[in-house]
Formats: C-alpha cells, sequence, structure tokens
C-alpha cells in the first residue's frame, strides 16, 4: 500500500517536474493521470484556474471575497486564451482551423484590453495584480512564440513583487489553483540563478505541498501541468528552468 502510494505521488510529480522544465509527459502518464477519473459535480469545489477549469464558471472560487470581479474577468480571459491555444496547437478532426483562430484572437482582444484597463484595485488587491501579471507574462509568450524564459525580467519583478505582499503560506486557500497557475509562470519565465527564480521555486514548492496533501481533487493539477506543457511546446525554442522538487 505505501509503495503504491510513493508510486502515484511520483507519477504526479512528473507533471510538474514536465511543466517547470518544458518536457514532454510520458504516454503512459498522460494515460493514467491526464484526465478527471470520474465526473465533476456542479457544485464540488476543486483547484480550478486558466490552465484547467472544467466548468467554465470557476465555480470553486467566483463567491469569495478574495476573487474580485476584475480578478474573475482576467481569468475568465486567460483561460479562452488557453483554450483557444490548445486548440489550435492539438486540433481535433472535427475542428476547423479557422474557427480555433478567430476564437484565438478574440480571446488576445479580450485579454488585452483588460490587461490594458486602469484600476485603482491593483495597487491594494494583490491578488489581483498577481493574476494580471501572469496573464500578461503568459499571453505575450504565446502571441509572440516567445519561450517563457526569455520574458522581460520586469514584468517577473513585479510578479514577485505582488507575491510577496499576499498570504503564500496559506496557498491562497480556495484559490491554490489560481496560484498554481501564477507560480508556474514565474518560475518558467524567471532567470535561473537570480533571486527571482529562487522565490518562484520556493513557492512552487510550497504550493505543490499544498495542494498534494490537501486538494480534494489533485487530478485538476496534474491537467494543469499537462495544459502548461503544451502551451510551452507551441513556443519558439525549449524552456528549461532546472527547478529541482523535493
Amino acid at each position: 500500500m505505501f509503495l503504491n502510494a510513493c508510486l502515484l505521488q511520483s507519477n504526479r510529480h512528473a507533471f510538474v517536474h514536465a511543466a517547470v522544465r518544458n518536457t514532454p509527459i510520458k504516454n503512459d502518464l498522460l494515460a493514467s493521470y491526464g484526465h478527471i477519473p470520474r465526473p465533476i459535480s456542479n457544485s464540488e469545489l476543486i483547484a480550478e484556474s486558466p490552465l484547467f477549469c472544467p466548468r467554465d464558471d470557476f465555480y470553486s472560487i467566483r463567491s469569495l471575497e478574495s476573487c474580485s470581479e476584475g480578478t474573475l474577468r482576467i481569468l475568465h480571459a486567460t483561460k479562452s486564451l488557453v483554450d483557444a491555444t490548445l486548440d489550435i496547437n492539438d486540433p481535433t478532426p472535427s475542428q476547423e482551423p479557422e474557427l480555433s483562430r478567430r476564437r484565438y484572437e478574440t480571446a488576445k482582444s479580450q485579454l488585452t484590453v483588460l490587461l490594458s484597463a486602469t484600476s485603482d484595485r491593483m495597487h491594494v488587491d494583490y491578488v489581483y495584480e498577481c493574476c494580471r501579471l501572469a496573464a500578461l507574462i503568459m499571453s505575450r509568450a504565446i502571441d509572440t512564440g516567445t519561450p517563457l524564459k526569455e520574458t522581460d525580467n520586469y514584468p517577473i519583478s513585479e510578479l514577485k513583487s505582488a507575491m510577496q505582499k499576499t498570504d503564500i503560506g496559506s496557498a491562497w486557500g480556495r484559490m491554490s489553483g489560481v496560484l498554481f497557475w501564477i507560480v508556474l509562470v514565474g518560475a518558467s519565465a524567471a532567470v535561473i540563478g537570480t533571486p527571482h527564480h529562487s522565490y518562484m521555486e520556493s513557492a512552487l514548492r510550497h504550493v505543490y505541498v499544498e495542494l498534494t496533501y490537501k486538494s480534494p481533487l489533485f487530478e485538476a493539477m496534474t491537467i494543469a501541468s499537462s495544459n502548461f506543457v503544451s502551451i510551452q511546446s507551441s513556443l519558439q525554442g525549449r524552456c528549461v528552468t532546472g527547478l529541482t522538487l523535493v
């Protein structure tokens, strides 16, 4: 029983390694862990994020005081961009490429408007600011085909500063899936050997442990990791961070 639990943990662990190192996930692991093994009820709380939100409405977090309307709009728009990008990169036989492209352009336009808007909240609502900056970094990388590690360092510095003003120790409670997405972006974009990368690596380890032992549906994180690998694989070059989880 113990050995089986260790193997399960190790296999799930491989998804996070692949996400931050931009390495392929083995087909046998995808077959075993790359999906939710049962239907998700309309009222079930799971680790939702722009990388994985099967019910589309962010049910688990939409009513939280910490999740403002502005934050929710950015999460929705980023999810639309992620979904459209995944569709373009891995189309189904019945899918029209032009339709996927139009979905992508619409999602990009909507997110660009949100990211360009100024708000008094961004200086006091650091959850919002973390989401805004993570969305900015990832959307720029997707739209320009630039590996995350080659993104401008300025947003990474700002992201680190915003994260430090939130309660990382609690892993954001029910918004832990969102925080997981943010630190995946940060750890993959930060330059290795810098304080920014060290901070993001430490934060990612913490969130990983929180989700591993406290999330009611851990599979949400493995699928989010798999989608993040697919997003990075669509970018030019390789995205290697050197992250080592323990």
